[in-house]
């Protein structure tokens, strides 16, 4: 299994370094831990979320939290529980999202999903809730299939004064159960709908998309402009091996190249992608990150404890502030009472930091030796 996935960034520069980290734990069967670190002169935890999963191996909750620099604990910031339909692997009945409140502590709604399915148990109605800074939105989706058994329409409609009322129209075209259209519809109303945009696919003979390509519609004189473009090369057993994608519209960053390195001959473990971007001048392509991926726990990071607090003097200071550590460097960043950093993350010279560049306030210190982190407050005059 994996076990973690390291980001290099800095090609461009001529150098590089590490910028992330996400490490991956497996305490029982059914769960998964992934827990995400940011390189800050030192590997800093960030946040981590905890999937569980039934004895399918279906996932049935993910569980997102935040890493509090100042409390020195994880914080819960939002859940999603899975109600898989019957044995499929992908269906589900239903789905709940949940953002918590830290002012009432509780957890609040913010998306509620129930699916119907048909006698072939396809889904043929979607009612998705949704509330957003207050408000609680009612969409639904109405799903129709054609003699082959592909959905080629859905009708889209929201929930506003006591009835649904019709606002997009999806229409799919299939060649050999392959999508190759989509378009998408405003409707106007009941008899009128106007063309708003489409994504069509092509596919080589082996069934691999290699070609996506996004358009949008003239309101006013229905032509297609060509806005996004997708394609994909892949190896002799259907891996992707290449995805570049252009933003073709105006004043678009440049085209972007995600190239993917496998472990094996055969199967789906990465190894390494590498992602560049081309140079508008040379039309070259030019490396910007690396990540790499470990099995076997080759990189695992130790789960960063907390030691005792730190000693800081002078307290309260004007300028410089000295640690009560032995080692003379070591990673460190200074935050506010508000959870912010106010120094860039560097390294400490001769034990100490210098605050005088900060207005007068408290501010706390935090230091990084090995796999312990320690805090310290301080009042800046």
């Amino acid at each position: 299994m994996l076990d973690s996935a390291v980001l290099f960034t800095g090609y461009a520069w001529g150098d590089s370094f590490p910028q992330s980290k996400a490490v991956f734990n497996y305490p029982n069967a059914t769960t998964a831990i992934q827990t995400e670190y940011e390189y800050l002169g030192g590997w800093q935890l960030q946040s981590r979320t905890t999937q569980k999963s039934d004895s399918q191996g279906r996932t049935i909750e993910l569980y997102a939290e935040s890493w509090d620099a100042i409390s020195q604990n994880w914080v819960s910031d939002s859940r999603l529980l899975t109600y898989p339909h019957g044995t499929s692997t992908e269906a589900t009945d239903s789905l709940l999202a949940e953002q918590w409140d830290p002012q009432t502590n509780e957890w609040l709604t913010v998306l509620y999903n129930a699916t119907s399915y048909d006698d072939q148990d396809r889904p043929v109605i979607v009612i998705n809730y949704l509330n957003e800074s207050g408000f609680t939105f009612a969409l639904l989706d109405e799903l129709y299939y054609d003699a082959n058994g592909d959905n080629y329409y859905t009708d889209q409609s929201v929930f506003e004064q006591g009835a649904w009322t019709l606002f997009s129209r999806i229409e799919r075209e299939f060649v050999q159960h392959r999508e190759v259209r989509n378009t998408t519809y405003g409707v106007i109303d009941p008899t009128t709908l106007v063309a708003t945009n489409k994504l069509e696919t092509a596919y080589d003979g082996n069934g691999n998309a290699v070609l996506e390509e996004a358009f949008d519609a003239d309101f006013f004189t229905g032509e297609w402009t060509l806005n996004e473009r997708t394609t994909r090369t892949f190896d002799n057993v259907h891996r992707v091996y290449t995805e570049t994608y252009e933003d073709l519209g105006f004043d678009a960053p440049p085209a972007s190249q995600t190239t993917y390195v496998y472990q094996n001959p055969s199967g789906p473990e990465l190894a390494l992608d590498v992602y560049a971007e081309k140079d508008v001048n040379t039309q070259e392509w030019v490396i910007q990150e690396k990540t790499y991926y470990y099995f076997g726990n080759t990189t695992a990071a130790p789960e960063v404890r907390n030691g005792e607090a730190l000693e800081l003097s002078p307290n309260p200071t004007t300028g410089l502030v000295r640690f009560s550590t032995t080692n003379a460097v070591l990673p460190y960043q200074v935050l506010n009472v508000h959870g912010q950093v106010v120094v860039p993350a560097g390294q400490t010279e001769n034990g100490q930091v210098d605050l005088s560049g900060l207005p007068s306030g408290l501010y706390y210190i935090t230091v990084q030796e090995g796999a312990v982190r320690r805090t310290g407050k301080v009042v800046k005059q």
